[in-house]
């Protein structure tokens, strides 16, 4: 992931810390720096999701092809019309989506990133309403419930307040859900997926809650 797409859509960054100063310290041309924005940039780069493949149901083409038919959304104007894409999202794969036969996976952020995109949106019939741009799409799975701004903010902080990386958590979590990864937490961290079954983020929310502080008074 490039420095420019790991600031894209980060409003809480230090104020001087742009995608250049990234790449000087990568390219070895920057020889300091300012210890807030190496943390800054270390934790983003942590949260980052990865991306991982799930597989592509019939139900999940179905529920792809009713939303884009229920907001007029075609494939081009859908890449239009929407921001901060996650890495690698492209016109072709969801594309593919609609008219590959063969198609028997996709990335999970990319599904979760879509298919939010497409629920904020009012149908072609309807006008825009509030309730309307506040929904999350919850991937075709009753047992999933949109997370919310507060929620989203807990998990952050729970995660700078201790210091314990994404991947570390899951490698020392006990009673792990079956159906919960690194890569789940990683996409709710980052916002790009916005739906989640709420006992998986109990989980993990009580998981960090029992850790000590990053540095204890």
């Amino acid at each position: 992931m490039g420095a420019t797409r790991l600031l894209r859509g980060a409003h809480d960054r230090p104020k001087y810390l742009n995608s250049a100063i990234i790449t000087g310290w990568l390219s070895g041309g920057a020889k300091s720096a300012r210890p807030e924005e190496i943390a800054y940039v270390l934790t983003r780069w942590e949260s980052m999701p990865d991306n991982r493949s799930i597989p592509y149901t019939h139900e999940m083409k179905s529920a792809f092809l009713a939303e884009c038919a229920r907001t007029g959304n075609g494939t081009h104007l859908l890449l239009k019309r929407m921001t901060d894409l996650p890495q690698g999202l492209t016109i072709t794969i969801i594309g593919k989506w609609r008219n590959d036969a063969s198609l028997t996976t996709i990335h999970e952020v990319h599904w979760c990133y879509v298919m939010n995109f497409l629920a904020s949106l009012p149908s072609v019939s309807q006008p825009v309403s509030i309730e309307h741009k506040k929904k999350a799409y919850t991937g075709g799975r009753p047992e999933h419930r949109p997370i919310s701004d507060r929620t989203l903010a807990e998990l952050r902080f729970q995660y700078k307040r201790t210091g314990v990386g994404i991947d570390k958590l899951w490698r020392e979590a006990d009673n792990k859900p079956a159906s919960l990864s690194s890569s789940i937490i990683k996409g709710w961290m980052s916002g790009q997926v916005r739906s989640a079954i709420p006992k998986h983020v109990r989980y993990v929310l009580d998981y960090y809650k029992s850790l000590p502080d990053k540095h204890p008074m």
